[in-house]
């Protein structure tokens, strides 16, 4: 993972993730919105539905924390989020079973923004080792401005499988992302991965929001 050691967080003072306290890198009343539990839901894949473990319920705070962590790599971010994905995966893992971690891949062009493959090095951080076997087949707007329908149009096919990993199918997976709300990232993830012969047994992640419409 790379360092985080940024001039900013060297010469600015301490501030709380989620409501820029001072004193502290999230302060008590805002870890009450980012307090690892464990959330159950689905996705749907070739008709068949797959769990999702998430660790956090999405709130402004997350949210603050998910952005700090994604776009602005500050290190105790990547730290919570981390966290809270290998809770997930505990939990996964202790109730499902055992697979490979797979990570959802940004974009090429929000890689090239971040410096890195953000998924791959919160997998990384949390102490496991990513299996990195997507890939974007074509170009897909930014999710964050499109309802449920749009979402789901906007991932359908978008995905594909490194050609070089193919031998290693029917190797069980688990789908690895920051955020789960509408499900249509880890559905074409799934598709993807089930097309290729891969066993999908589930996703994790570190926040679960609710869906839009």
């Amino acid at each position: 993972m790379r360092s985080h050691g940024s001039l900013s967080e060297l010469i600015f003072p301490v501030r709380c993730l989620g409501c820029r306290r001072l004193g502290i890198d999230i302060c008590a009343t805002c870890r009450i919105d980012w307090n690892n539990h464990i959330y159950r839901t689905f996705g749907v894949s070739q008709n068949r539905s797959f769990p999702i473990y998430s660790s956090v319920i999405y709130s402004p705070i997350a949210s603050k924390i998910l952005l700090a962590s994604k776009e602005d790599g500050v290190l105790a971010a990547d730290t919570l989020v981390a966290a809270s994905i290998a809770n997930a995966r505990i939990y996964f893992q202790k109730e499902i079973g055992t697979g490979h971690l797979v990570p959802i891949p940004s974009r090429k062009k929000a890689s090239r923004r971040r410096g890195r493959m953000y998924i791959n090095e919160l997998i990384e951080y949390s102490g496991m080792t990513p299996l990195d076997l997507l890939s974007h087949r074509r170009a897909v707007r930014d999710q964050s401005t499109l309802h449920a329908d749009q979402r789901a149009k906007n991932l359908s096919g978008a995905f594909g499988i490194d050609p070089t990993k193919l031998l290693l199918h029917d190797v069980p997976v688990i789908i690895v992302d920051d955020l789960v709300t509408t499900g249509s990232t880890l559905n074409e993830a799934a598709r993807a991965l089930n097309a290729a012969g891969f066993r999908v047994l589930g996703a994790i992640t570190a926040c679960l929001a609710k869906p839009v419409r």
